[in-house]
C-alpha cells in the first residue's frame, strides 16, 4: 500500500507539472493536489506499519504470546499519556507528564531489549501507566469542560497531585525490573575485588577518593535524561531549549528526528501546494495554499516554514508540531 501511494504520488505530481505550465492549469492543479496527497497517505502508511515488537524468540510460545500483548498494551497507553500531554493547557502538569514519559521510554526501551522481564513489568504496565492515562484524560476532559467551580478546581488538584508521585512510583517498578540484571553487577564486581585482592591488588589508602555526595542526593541521584520535574524543591526549564537535558524520550527520538525531517521536505518541495499542511490535518490551511497556488505566495512561504523546521532544535519541534 505504501508504494501504491507513493507510486501514485510520482504519476500525479509528474502530470500535474506538465499540465500547470501548459494549457491545462486547472487539471494541473487537482493533480498535484492529488500527488500531494498520494504522497502525504504513503508516508503515514509506512509509519504504520514501523510498529515496535518484541523479540520473543527465547520465549515459549505462551509466553510470547503474554509479553507481546503486555508490551502492545505499554505502548498504546504511552501513546495515550502522549496525546493528552500535548494537548493540555496546565503547564505544570504538562511537565510533570513530561518527566513520567521519560520513565516510561527508559522502561520501554529495556523491555524492548530484554521481553523476559515483561511479566516482571506487569504491575508498571497493567496498574501505574494505565492509571497515568486515565488520569491524564480525565483532566483533559475537565479542562475542555472550561469549568470554573470549586469542586472542578479540586478534583483538578488532587489529579495533579496523584500523577505528581508517579514519576518516583515508575522508577521503583523499573528498580525491580532491573533486579537480576544489578544483583548479576553487584555479585560480579564482589567477585572482581576478590580476584584484585588474591592478586595483591587493594585499595591504597593514600589514592584519592571520589568526593561523596551529601545525603539528599545521594538518596536518589538525579536523572540525567528528565528535563522537567513537579514539586517542591526539584528544578525545571521553563522553555524548550533551554537547559542541560533534552525533553525528547530517547525511545522515540530516532522518530521525532524523521518527522522533523519529512515535514521540511514536504513544505520546502510541496509546500506550494499545502502538502506540509495537509500532513500535520491542517486540512483549512492547506486548502488555502491550494487556493493560493497560481500567486507563488504559497511556494514561497512553505519554502520558508520548511527552512525553519529543518533547523528548529529538536526539542522544540517535539514540543511544538510531533505528531
Amino acid at each position: 500500500m505504501r508504494n501504491l501511494y507513493i507510486g501514485l504520488g510520482v504519476l500525479f505530481l509528474g502530470a500535474g507539472i506538465f499540465w500547470v505550465s501548459g494549457d491545462y492549469p486547472r487539471l494541473g492543479m487537482a493533480a498535484l493536489f492529488a500527488g500531494g496527497w498520494s504522497l502525504v497517505q504513503g508516508v503515514r502508511a509506512g509509519r504504520e506499519s514501523e510498529g515496535r515488537r518484541l523479540r520473543t524468540e527465547e520465549l515459549s510460545t505462551e509466553q510470547a504470546r503474554a509479553a507481546e500483548a503486555s508490551w502492545q498494551k505499554a505502548l498504546a497507553d504511552y501513546d495515550r499519556i502522549e496525546k493528552v500531554r500535548r494537548q493540555i493547557h496546565d503547564v505544570d502538569l504538562s511537565r510533570q507528564l513530561t518527566t513520567i514519559q521519560q520513565e516510561s521510554a527508559c522502561m520501554l526501551d529495556y523491555l524492548e531489549k530484554h521481553p523476559d522481564r515483561v511479566p516482571v513489568a506487569r504491575r508498571f504496565i497493567d496498574y501505574y501507566q494505565d492509571r497515568a492515562a486515565s488520569l491524564s484524560e480525565e483532566f483533559h476532559e475537565l479542562e475542555q469542560t472550561r469549568l470554573e467551580t470549586e469542586q472542578v478546581r479540586q478534583v483538578r488538584t488532587r489529579l495533579k497531585e496523584t500523577l505528581a508521585a508517579f514519576d518516583e512510583a515508575y522508577a521503583a517498578e523499573f528498580e525491580k525490573v532491573m533486579g537480576p540484571q544489578l544483583m548479576d553487577m553487584e555479585a560480579e564486581m564482589t567477585v572482581m575485588q576478590q580476584h584484585l585482592e588474591s592478586e595483591g591488588i587493594a585499595d591504597d589508602p593514600s589514592r584519592p577518593q571520589p568526593k561523596k555526595q551529601p545525603a539528599a542526593q545521594a538518596k536518589r541521584p538525579p536523572r540525567q535524561d528528565i528535563p522537567f520535574t513537579f514539586g517542591k524543591g526539584r528544578s525545571g526549564r521553563n522553555k524548550s531549549g533551554q537547559g542541560s537535558y533534552s525533553i525528547v524520550p530517547p525511545a522515540v527520538r530516532g522518530e521525532v528526528v524523521k518527522e522533523k525531517i519529512i515535514l521540511s521536505l514536504l513544505a520546502i518541495f510541496l509546500g506550494c501546494i499545502g502538502a506540509h499542511k495537509f500532513y500535520r490535518g491542517k486540512t483549512f490551511a492547506g486548502i488555502m495554499y491550494l487556493v493560493l497556488f497560481w500567486t507563488f505566495l504559497p511556494g514561497f512561504i512553505g519554502f520558508i516554514e520548511g527552512v525553519r523546521y529543518l533547523f528548529m532544535p529538536v526539542d522544540d519541534f517535539y514540543e511544538k508540531y510531533y505528531r
